[in-house]
């Protein structure tokens, strides 16, 4: 499968079978993310791969923060043991967090550099026929669910990963050049400047409520030299 095939077929999977994945395709799922872009080779990213327990303590945090929501006890103990029992079910969950650096600029590069990570982590889930689901929010703070995924002062939680083979899944010919309904919804511009091969381009996206805008680089290299070291992941990243 190539890339542009595994970046079509990504979808956000809701509903898993009960097979975990396997401790290979782990590996090559987080062998896969730190190969992602860090300016300053900071790698800053981190991997926590919770078991049943911590799965079900994770959802035990996030159950006590929906309770709040509830009219009575007993609503709020139900909400409580639904969603702990709920993530201990779960085949595979990987918290992803950075290290958080002194300087408020390089943080805000290790934030995307992470989130470039956790891309290529869910690319390599769909070239190995599984799916995953990325989730943020307010838990990520939560000292209970940082306790239960064991992550330390210091670290910002960025992503929460549910990874393992879906229930179902159907693509159309429509998925795979973008959905109808998403087309739509976007209007995409491309504006080029510069001269020869290389050209800067912005991608602007203006939906419904939002828009946002990337500058990229984009020409055919002058040089590129890839030996076996870096096919494993050089020694110098490796050292770091």
């Amino acid at each position: 499968m190539n890339v542009s095939d595994a970046t079509a077929l990504r979808r956000s999977v809701r509903k898993f079978t009960e097979r975990a994945p396997t401790r290979e395709q782990l590996e090559r799922m987080l062998h896969a993310a730190t190969l992602a872009p860090n300016h300053r080779l900071t790698q800053p990213w981190r991997f926590y791969v919770l078991g049943p327990e911590a799965r079900a303590a994770y959802g035990l945090a996030l159950g006590n923060r929906k309770a709040k929501k509830a009219s009575d006890e007993a609503q709020a103990e139900s909400m409580r043991q639904n969603t702990s029992r709920e993530h201990r079910a779960l085949p595979c969950m990987v918290l992803v967090s950075i290290v958080l650096n002194e300087n408020p600029e390089i943080r805000e590069e290790d934030y995307g550099a992470a989130m470039m990570a956790t891309q290529n982590l869910c690319l390599s889930a769909v070239e190995q026929g599984l799916g995953t689901h990325i989730r943020t929010g307010a838990i990520m703070d939560d000292p209970a669910a940082r306790a239960a995924a064991g992550v330390p002062d210091g670290e910002r939680i960025v992503a929460v990963l549910t990874i393992g083979e879906p229930l179902k899944i159907r693509v159309t010919d429509a998925d795979m050049n973008l959905s109808d309904k998403r087309r739509d919804k976007l209007a995409v511009t491309v504006k080029a400047r510069g001269s020869g091969d290389t050209k800067v381009v912005t991608l602007e996206e203006t939906g419904e409520t939002s828009k946002a805008s990337t500058s990229l680089t984009i020409g055919e290299p002058l040089k590129i030299r890839v030996t076996d070291a870096d096919m494993n992941l050089s020694d110098k990243r490796r050292d770091k």
